[in-house]
């Protein structure tokens, strides 16, 4: 019995006791997946353009917020004021669960507008607009 017990308390709350959340605070930006991951794998992390990320949002693309500080895009978790923070270069603070990639956001502060930002040359975004 003595042996059962301390095996059972592992399996019942090991998850909770090895966690990999803890508290930071960073600057950045909030972004949808699709243009931020595109961005970061090649190397820029800054503010992607708001509207387009707006659209994409509204349409169901997960939120992440981009670490300028740590060069890392981590996935939102339950904040729902993005929407009204894009367009800002933000310090936000919140857990990280560095492993899962997600940050469930504490607070945000608006530091300052920033100008759109889009990787796609104006060549090619009038050649989409032509397609259109």
């Amino acid at each position: 019995m003595k042996r059962v017990f301390p095996i059972a308390m592992v399996l019942l709350l090991g998850p909770y006791a090895w966690t990999s959340s803890k508290t930071i605070t960073t600057t950045g930006f909030f972004a949808d997946e699709g243009c931020a991951r595109g961005r970061a794998n090649s190397g820029i992390y800054t503010n992607n353009n708001p509207e387009c990320a707006r659209q994409c949002l509204e349409k169901g693309s997960l939120l992440v917020f981009i670490d300028e500080r740590g060069k890392t895009l981590y996935a939102v978790k339950d904040y729902k004021g993005a929407i009204g923070d894009l367009g800002y270069r933000l310090e936000v603070t919140g857990a990280l669960d560095d492993a899962a990639k997600t940050l469930t956001i504490d607070s945000v502060k608006r530091l300052e507008p920033v100008p759109a930002s889009c990787s796609r040359s104006k060549a090619s975004s009038r050649q989409s607009e032509v397609n259109r």
